[in-house]
């Protein structure tokens, strides 16, 4: 069974970290794999989320198996993810899983919405993940949040991510 989160398992399942699954020679699942444990039908955007949180009402947002990361199997239409901007509305947009992916001190949190003539939406392919660093600081594998992470790893958010790696913000 995969999971992007050790959240999305159940006892007496013991979660594993894409990581620790490569470790074990098993390929890490494909994103068509996973267990359909958080996407749902939002109706304030007439469509899938990934979460509640994505969901301008939180109360309106119900789980459907027929939504999954991509799409709702039913009628093909395009999942909808939230997304950090930049206070101000300086610097852009970014597509992430969720509001705690937000820079607090420089972003805020947006609900899914349908594409509109000035921001298109995010859908699965834009969406910024974090990623887990291993114990020696050498190794890294995307994740969602710190409950992809396995034992000894260490979730690193996605605008840290940028951070680290260019050294400026999004």
């Amino acid at each position: 069974v995969c999971a992007l989160e050790s959240t999305d398992c159940s006892n007496p399942i013991m979660f594993q970290s894409a990581a620790q699954m490569k470790v074990l020679g098993h390929v890490p699942c494909s994103v068509d794999d996973l267990i359909s444990t958080t996407g749902g039908y939002c109706a304030s955007v007439d469509g899938c989320t990934n979460t509640a949180e994505a969901c301008t009402e939180n109360s309106k947002f119900v789980q459907r198996k027929s939504c999954t990361v991509h799409s709702n199997l039913e009628d093909g239409t395009t999942t909808h993810f939230g997304h950090c901007r930049r206070q101000g509305g300086m610097g852009g947009d970014r597509c992430v899983w969720s509001k705690s992916e937000c820079d607090p001190g420089f972003e805020m949190w947006n609900p899914a919405t349908k594409p509109q003539n000035w921001f298109d939406n995010c859908n699965c392919e834009h969406v910024l993940t974090g990623a887990c660093q291993s114990a020696g600081g050498m190794d890294y594998h995307c994740a969602i949040s710190a409950a992809g992470c396995g034992s000894g790893e260490t979730y690193i958010k996605s605008y840290e991510l940028d951070l680290k790696t260019k050294g400026t913000m999004v």
